[in-house]
């Protein structure tokens, strides 16, 4: 028995159905990520930084169609997938859209975001752009 090994890594496991999350490289508006995705149900470990980063990218789209996880299901509390200690993450409202809840880990400072919240951070229907723009004409 060689005790000298590297141990075997810990799988990463999705908080919601308990799935081993899986490495995957995302390029949404040309900003690059690494985040961990459960292909179950489609959510997406990250690091905070590169949630500020790919919140950064705005796409347009003529009527924006949300599928979020009704309410009560983004209200159930869930454990930070990273930290080997059973850590209880924060319920964090998105800046981008105050519909979408996050799941923030105050020790690791990990973001567990459920399926298709990314995309609803970053879709933003030609309605609001605009209306967006002419707010910031008239107040010039």
């Amino acid at each position: 028995m060689d005790l000298s090994a590297e141990p075997e890594p810990v799988p990463v496991l999705c908080p919601r159905c308990r799935r081993e999350l899986a490495p995957h490289d995302i390029f949404p508006g040309g900003r690059h990520a690494t985040v961990a995705i459960c292909v179950s149900c489609g959510g997406q470990w990250m690091n905070r930084s590169d949630l500020e980063r790919l919140s950064e990218v705005v796409e347009p789209v003529v009527v924006e169609w949300r599928r979020l996880r009704p309410p009560e299901e983004q209200a159930a509390g869930l454990d930070c997938p990273e930290c080997q200690v059973k850590v209880r993450m924060a319920k964090v409202r998105s800046a981008r859209d105050a519909q979408v809840v996050l799941d923030q880990c105050g020790r690791c400072g990990g973001v567990w975001l459920d399926g298709n919240e990314l995309r609803a951070i970053q879709q933003d229907s030609l309605l609001t752009l605009l209306s967006g723009l002419e707010g910031a004409r008239s107040v010039h």
